[in-house]
């Protein structure tokens, strides 16, 4: 085995025993707390720091101002409290908001559907009139060229006429002029000649004349056809379009209850909770853009009737499509309306119990003729009141007139007889300063009439099942 020898210094040896015990003394000392100065070598050690001491300056240095920070602002405390939780009614709120923004969205989706397709068929019903206007266009040249042709015709004949008289009395003008001297036998048979080429001239001009005329009058036969034929399209776009406008009016009338819902409701409770005044702030906005489709929709509407109206000879009439013909005589206007009426309520005894206005139709088409109002006004009108005069308001006060919301039935009309009311109804509509007079559709004469927002579906409704009975 090799054994490995180490030799150490004496003196390094000493010095290390000394320094081991100086760091045992020192390390006493200090768990000990002794105060006392321990020098190593020539350097003094220091005296050992009390607890309270260190607490004292560790305090001193988190007041002192830090260098780094300068003049910075202490951060503010951090908040950890938990947002507010809305209570059981406001979430029931913001519950309703959401429904009722659903219900908002839906009802404009469908109005915009519906203005789609009744656009769509007004521009069929464009196409239609010109195609009728272009049919009259050339059903009138026709006519005036078969008048030419009728003319020259007639002028024909007259050239014929005095040709014919003229060869006739040839042979006795012949003699006299060979007589007489005044003219030569071959002036004669110049004359003579002349004559019979111009008369087979004439006659030919004749048989084209004719032949023109034949094929004007065929023309103007096939004609005549296709503008009946356009005619029936047109009456039957008129249909098409006014059952759109009727459909497109019911969602504006839905479109107008569903708004007052969604006023009411964004009216209603407090605004404390960020999350509900959010919701009711594009709740309004949405109104705002509902309430202006509703114009538009509204405006397009009310062209379409004041169109009709104008095809109708009833300019400032107070008239919902389907092109009210005051221009009718009277007689005929209160049979066509008046029967339809009556008939109307006659179907509605079966479905809805008996109706005191039932034969008072010819009464309400008579009324309405003479103040150029809806003849279906009336009577629509007097069913969404009253049940078609079941439950009047005040006697024979079928229509709710006067009843403001303030005092209904001591503000309400009366009347002695319902012929006497039908006739003052009317001019009522007429004369109101309320604005009734000027409103372009059923569902904005509804925003005026009654303060229910569901009157103006059923007005149109039933108005549009007058109409079925007129057709």
């Amino acid at each position: 085995m090799m054994r490995t020898h180490v030799h150490m210094d004496t003196r390094g040896g000493s010095r290390l025993v000394t320094a081991l015990l100086a760091f045992a003394l020192l390390a006493y000392a200090m768990s000990a707390g002794a105060g006392m100065e321990m020098v190593w070598g020539d350097e003094p050690v220091g005296e050992p720091i009390a607890d309270d001491a260190l607490n004292d300056e560790a305090g001193g240095l988190e007041d002192a101002p830090s260098d780094d920070r300068g003049d910075q602002e202490a951060l503010e405390p951090y908040d950890s409290s938990e947002p507010e939780k809305s209570s059981e009614e406001e979430r029931r709120m913001l519950e309703g908001l959401s429904s009722l923004r659903a219900k908002l969205d839906a009802v404009c989706t469908q109005l915009v559907s519906g203005w789609v397709a009744f656009d769509d068929a007004r521009a069929a019903f464009e196409r239609s009139t010109c195609a009728q206007e272009t049919l009259t266009r050339a059903d009138k040249d026709a006519q005036e060229r078969v008048a030419g042709l009728e003319h020259a015709r007639h002028r024909v004949l007259v050239l014929l006429k005095l040709v014919q008289d003229e060869l006739m009395q040839s042979d006795e003008y012949t003699t006299h002029a060979l007589m007489t001297g005044s003219s030569t036998l071959r002036d004669v048979t110049l004359r003579h000649d002349m004559l019979e080429r111009l008369m087979i001239a004439e006659g030919e001009q004749m048989r084209r004349l004719i032949r023109d005329q034949k094929r004007l009058r065929t023309a103007i036969v096939l004609e005549a056809a296709c503008a009946h034929h356009a005619r029936q399209e047109l009456r039957a776009s008129i249909r098409s379009v006014n059952d759109l406008a009727y459909k497109v009016e019911e969602e504006c009338a839905r479109l107008r209850q569903c708004v007052k819902e969604v006023e009411f409701s964004v009216e209603e409770g407090g605004d404390s909770v960020p999350a509900l005044v959010e919701a009711k702030d594009a709740m309004r906005s949405a109104v705002r853009d509902a309430l202006s489709l509703l114009a538009d929709a509204e405006q397009g509407i009310g062209s379409w009737y004041d169109e009709l109206d104008a095809r109708a000879d009833a300019q400032g009439a107070l008239s919902f499509g389907e092109g009210i013909d005051f221009a009718l005589d009277e007689d005929a206007f209160i049979e066509t309306w008046g029967t339809a009426i009556d008939e109307y309520f006659a179907d509605r005894d079966r479905t809805a119990g008996a109706m005191p206005l039932q034969g008072h139709g010819r009464e309400m088409a008579a009324s309405a003729y003479r103040h150029k109002v809806d003849p279906r006004l009336c009577a629509a009108i007097s069913v969404a009141e009253s049940g078609g005069g079941q439950s009047c308001i005040r006697p024979h006060n079928a229509w709710g007139w006067g009843a403001a919301d303030s005092d209904p039935y001591g503000l309400a009309a009366e009347w002695s007889s319902f012929a006497e009311a039908i006739e003052a109804w009317h001019e009522g509509m007429v004369t109101s300063t309320s604005g009734l007079a000027s409103a372009k559709t059923v569902s904005g004469l509804g925003g005026i009439y009654c303060s229910s927002p569901a009157w103006g579906v059923t007005v149109i409704e039933e108005m549009g099942r007058i109409s079925e009975y007129a057709r």
